[in-house]
């Protein structure tokens, strides 16, 4: 098993990568990274063998220096078979420049970045019309569109509503893009009609471009606020799940490569996990 990752420098993409290489001793992951160097460290104190990473297909770990914003770094990622294709990146800083409404930096992440993905993606399978389609597992988050804030607990909605209001801005227009590819429109109204009126003439663009029906395998996992605690493996998980508040990286990480790596229960779903 082959897995490519964007956004495995931190957070839930690392833990997912770690996870992944515990759960299925056969696989092998490719990284794309801006500073590959600084991985191999963080990585060896995980527990992972210094042989087993380098910059080559012979190695468990592929360092792949490049850009996620970069088509043709991306593009680089697909050189070979590949079975499962990761994406976790997202914004790491908020400008409260406005404190009314913070804005995540650099603006548009997950929707530029996913757009630059399914394009590449597109080339591959275009290319290897024989081979079976990776299957393309996406980070979002929950509260998105109304049924998505509707199951936030009472007390998250106002911090949902004011904090993260440009981040889920984001990410719907991401499952929008994703959504149209795969089935033509998203199964919730809310996000189709959001995706419609505010996606940015390069993310319309894609999506044209691509057209819709030819994604066949992907899933969105849309976890609950996000902490630093440890694995649990006990956690909630459904398209619906009501009044979860939190769920740790960790546990994200195991529940991507328990229960969606190498999986069909979730495909051509969103599912939300927390605790």
């Amino acid at each position: 098993m082959h897995v490519v990752i964007i956004g495995a420098s931190r957070g839930c993409g690392l833990e997912s990568t770690l996870q992944i290489l515990n759960v299925h001793p056969s696989a092998k992951v490719t990284l794309l990274l801006r500073r590959p160097e600084e991985l191999s460290p963080i990585l060896t104190e995980r527990g992972v063998a210094l042989s087993d990473i380098g910059d080559d297909n012979t190695k468990r770990i592929r360092l792949l220096k490049g850009d996620a914003l970069n088509p043709e770094d991306v593009q680089k990622l697909f050189t070979s078979s590949v079975d499962v294709v990761l994406s976790t990146i997202g914004a790491t800083q908020l400008d409260f420049s406005n404190p009314v409404h913070p804005k995540i930096k650099p603006g548009s992440i997950c929707t530029r970045a996913t757009s630059i993905l399914l394009s590449a993606y597109k080339v591959y399978i275009d290319a290897n019309p024989a081979l079976p389609h990776p299957h393309l597992i996406v980070l979002s988050s929950n509260g998105l569109g109304s049924q998505g804030y509707q199951d936030l607990p009472l007390l998250w909605k106002p911090l949902y509503g004011w904090l993260l209001q440009d981040p889920h801005a984001d990410k719907e227009i991401m499952e929008w893009i994703i959504f149209s590819a795969a089935k033509g429109s998203h199964p919730d109204a809310y996000v189709q009609e959001f995706g419609e009126k505010n996606a940015s003439a390069d993310a319309v663009a894609v999506k044209t471009g691509l057209g819709s029906g030819w994604l066949k395998k992907f899933t969105v996992v849309r976890p609950a606020f996000l902490t630093d605690g440890k694995v649990t493996g006990t956690y909630r998980a459904g398209e619906r799940v009501q009044g979860t508040y939190t769920i740790s990286r960790k546990d994200i990480g195991h529940f991507v490569a328990e229960r969606v790596v190498g999986k069909e229960e979730w495909v051509g779903k969103a599912v939300t996990v927390g605790w």
